[in-house]
């Protein structure tokens, strides 16, 4: 058995190890954002391995892209349906986030795009939300149960297509191991949602050991794929899951979100510091091209699919996206539709005005930002890497965190707690259910 799988082995079963809860989340599937969360983790693990293993492509890409989102929408239509059922409502930044799509469905009238519309119908939990909140508690363990099914899937495939999934470096990368997790290269796409997804279980980590475990095993996977961008990603994003544990403990928000201001100042400017043509895997004439196109038409932008629909005329290999997330965004909706999200954004920050509600999801922020330094990680418009984790900040900016925990009288401000029981996911159990 090659060195190389028994480390992805070893580390995929020590993540895991480092997730599993013996008690407590048995309350959380009765949500249906648990279920949500755990489908857009799962899938965002799941379909870059089986691309790297050249496994379950209908043939087209906007079928692909159907099926990589459909467990998202699937969950994603129930909550809109429920919330509508029990009272739904559209939080601020859902108001500012239909500015954003208001904009790329102008575009859309003279390129109909069905991917925009998916987009858009995933983003529907984001903008239609209950009465009451989502609870945060059920984000927290569905994104730990979808990240152990898809790390199940990598070492799943890993054993049965072990030459698919593990082979080769790329001549000017390799991983420690001597191979790497996606041959020559095409492991870029999951070590980049492998760090993301890492730094994700660093938030819910319930003790300094399970930190350190994730943080180890979760380092040798990333360096596995070969990924300079991941890796680079991940240090980042593991010095925001830092700042929100600390910033946690202590009951202040200045450090987790002085750190998530400095991954946004950095994600913003980067692209601007004078790259040559060549810099990072050329990467540099890509930003240079894209701010050329951006001074060309400012405001609005030219839509979404545009990137990906030129047909290099002028020398430019587009590839997927700009790889920055402010010059994406400038080139697919222009100054009015980025100002509008980062205000959507900001506002998902504040949330219900709950400190750890408002907490977790400063720190995605943070960990979305450090993602989009050097790739498009996630946007409205397109699916990009993973298309669940913009989705999640909104989701869990409209989320409360236990807000009826019964006392040794079982009352609390004069409300007697409620117990969620496992009923139809249509019905909205009360968020602040006592967890048994």
């Amino acid at each position: 058995m090659p060195l190389a799988l028994i480390a992805l082995l070893a580390a995929a079963a020590l993540w895991m190890l480092a997730l599993w809860r013996a008690r407590g989340q048995t309350s959380s599937a009765t949500r249906v954002e648990f279920w949500w969360t755990l489908s857009a983790f799962a899938s965002g693990i799941t379909f870059p391995t089986l691309t790297i293993a050249s496994i379950g492509s209908l043939g087209s890409s906007d079928l692909d892209v159907a099926l990589r989102l459909s467990p998202m929408l699937v969950f994603g239509g129930i909550a809109v349906l429920r919330s509508l059922l029990t009272g739904g409502r559209i939080p601020t930044s859902g108001i500012w986030l239909l500015l954003a799509f208001g904009v790329l469905a102008a575009q859309s009238l003279h390129t109909p795009s069905p991917i925009v519309l998916l987009s858009f119908l995933v983003f529907l939990p984001a903008i239609i939300t209950p009465s009451r909140g989502y609870d945060l508690r059920a984000i927290m363990d569905g994104s730990r149960v979808g990240i152990a099914i898809g790390l199940a899937v990598v070492a799943g495939v890993a054993v049965t297509n072990t030459p698919l999934l593990v082979g080769s470096c790329r001549l000017d990368k390799c991983s420690m191991w001597g191979e790497a997790l996606g041959p020559y290269g095409t492991g870029n796409a999951l070590g980049l949602v492998l760090a993301a997804s890492a730094a994700v279980c660093l938030l819910t980590a319930s003790s300094p050991l399970r930190f350190i475990v994730i943080l180890v095993s979760s380092y040798v996977l990333v360096d596995l794929s070969s990924s300079r961008s991941a890796l680079y990603s991940w240090i980042a994003a593991a010095c925001i899951a830092l700042a929100y544990q600390w910033s946690k403990r202590r009951d202040r928000k200045f450090l987790v979100t002085a750190a998530t201001i400095v991954a946004g100042v950095v994600t913003a400017s980067f692209t601007f510091l004078g790259w040559t043509g060549l810099d990072f895997t050329e990467r540099g004439a890509l930003w240079i091209y894209a701010q050329r196109l951006i001074e060309e038409q400012p405001w609005f932008g030219y839509g979404s699919s545009f990137w990906v629909r030129g047909s290099n005329t002028d020398g430019i290999q587009l590839n997927y996206s700009t790889h920055n997330l402010l010059l994406e965004l400038l080139v697919s909706v222009g100054i009015i539709g980025a100002a509008a999200l980062t205000i959507a954004i900001v506002t998902a920050c504040r949330g219900r005005r709950q400190l750890e509600p408002s907490l977790f999801t400063t720190a995605l922020v943070g960990i979305f930002l450090v993602m989009s330094i050097t790739e498009v990680f996630s946007a409205p418009g397109r699916p990009y890497i993973m298309a669940g984790l913009v989705v999640l900040v909104f989701i869990a900016g409209d989320s409360v965190s236990n807000p009826l925990r019964p006392t040794a009288l079982g009352l609390l401000s004069g409300e007697r707690a409620r117990v969620s029981l496992p009923v139809d996911l249509l019905r909205e159990p009360p968020v602040g259910a006592r967890r048994r």
